[in-house]
């Protein structure tokens, strides 16, 4: 699992949004960011 240095607090949480979506995939569109870029 690489995280980039300028790894902020958002991409923290899609990163570990994702992990969760192989579980639970309903997770995923709860976990992302309403001003993705």
């Amino acid at each position: 699992m690489n995280i980039p240095k300028s790894s902020s607090t958002c991409e923290l949480v899609t990163a570990l949004a994702n992990r969760t979506a192989k579980k639970n995939i309903e997770f995923k569109p709860i976990f992302q960011p309403p001003n993705a870029r």
